[in-house]
């Protein structure tokens, strides 16, 4: 009997008798296990970047998987300030099955300037992928795309999604999921991760990422900060 009154019988054997072994169980308990119980916070994504990858001979885990491990959506400059005032992305509506593939909190997001040919990331989606989560996002009634339409420097290949895009009805990027900062890093040249995308013509790529894909772009970010943070140093050092 506890000093409240409370009985703890059913307490005592347990630890008294097979305490270790409990103890030894919840220490065998696997990340997942810890993650579901809430004991194990999310990687970061430099974490993640500096995480082993395992063979992909070893599983079929992107092959497999319910949802998309990644994915890259385009903008322009005349787009680019929208996405981070609504906190939302999109693509034409052509893909809608692939951005319907992005789940809550699992899919990590990155933006592909094409007017200045760079990538921003890394981010992650806050919501589903689904159509039509904002019927006015990019239709020229924000702030930023009223400021935007007054560039004068886009290019004819930065406006290739807006060639694909459809105004008729709605916003003319209708493929959306709403999305935040995992870690900001400074945007990736494409030259950086063009080994790791996969094209297919017309300097255009795949926008679906492979876990892989994913692992190797968040490293691309990882080393360009850390080549910065060593130029930044040798200088104040006067040593460069």
């Amino acid at each position: 009997m506890s000093g409240n009154g409370v009985c703890s019988t059913a307490v005592l054997p347990a630890a008294g008798i097979n305490g270790a072994a409990t103890h030894k169980e919840e220490r065998s308990e696997t990340p997942i296990q810890l993650e579901q119980r809430g004991r194990l916070p999310l990687p970061t994504a430099t974490a993640l970047a500096r995480a082993p990858s395992p063979s992909p001979r070893s599983t079929n885990w992107d092959e497999n998987a319910e949802y998309a491990a990644g994915v890259i959506f385009g903008c322009t400059n005349s787009t680019f300030g929208e996405c981070f005032e609504l906190a939302l992305v999109g693509l034409p509506g052509k893909y809608l099955p692939l951005v319907e593939s992005i789940a809550k909190d699992k899919t990590l997001i990155f933006i592909f300037n094409f007017s200045d040919r760079l990538l921003h990331g890394v981010y992650r989606a806050t919501s589903d992928g689904r159509e039509n989560m904002s019927l006015s996002a990019w239709t020229g009634s924000s702030p930023c795309a009223k400021l935007a339409a007054r560039v004068k420097d886009e290019l004819p290949l930065a406006l290739e999604l807006e060639d694909e895009a459809s105004a008729e009805d709605g916003s003319p990027f209708p493929a959306q999921c709403s999305f935040d900062i995992l870690e900001e890093f400074a945007p990736l040249p494409e030259s950086e991760v063009k080994h790791v995308l996969e094209y297919t013509e017309r300097q255009r790529f795949k926008f679906k990422l492979s876990h892989w894909q994913c692992r190797d772009i968040v490293d691309a970010f990882v080393q360009q900060e850390a080549r910065a943070r060593l130029r930044k140093l040798l200088k104040v050092m006067a040593i460069d």
